[in-house]
């Protein structure tokens, strides 16, 4: 429970404004806590964004170049490995069946 506060209500003495105050007060700790740990949680994301960038920066060219070729190349590749595939089907289904001279 809160310092102050009972389940009966303030304390003898006590007026309901000095028991928001406490309240209040609490609340204001709570919330610059929290703050401050988000704080704390964005700033280490960021060194640590800093220190990859560091890390990756003399190879950023050639991963674009990378990705660049992956996607021109792709539809290349896939449509050259379908005909293939076909090929071989036809291979099979026509290859066996005729008689060779």
């Amino acid at each position: 429970m809160l310092r102050g506060v009972h389940a009966s209500g303030p304390e003898p003495g006590e007026s309901a404004i000095s028991l928001q105050n406490k309240l209040d007060g609490e609340s204001e700790r709570r919330d610059t806590s929290e703050l401050l740990d988000v704080l704390v949680r964005a700033g280490l994301i960021l060194a640590l964004a800093a220190l990859c960038y560091q890390v990756f920066a003399p190879f950023l060219t050639l991963m674009v170049w990378a990705v660049i070729l992956a996607v021109a190349l792709y539809r290349a590749t896939s449509t050259s490995r379908t005909r293939s595939e076909q090929g071989r089907d036809w291979q099979r289904r026509h290859g066996s069946s005729s008689a060779s001279p």
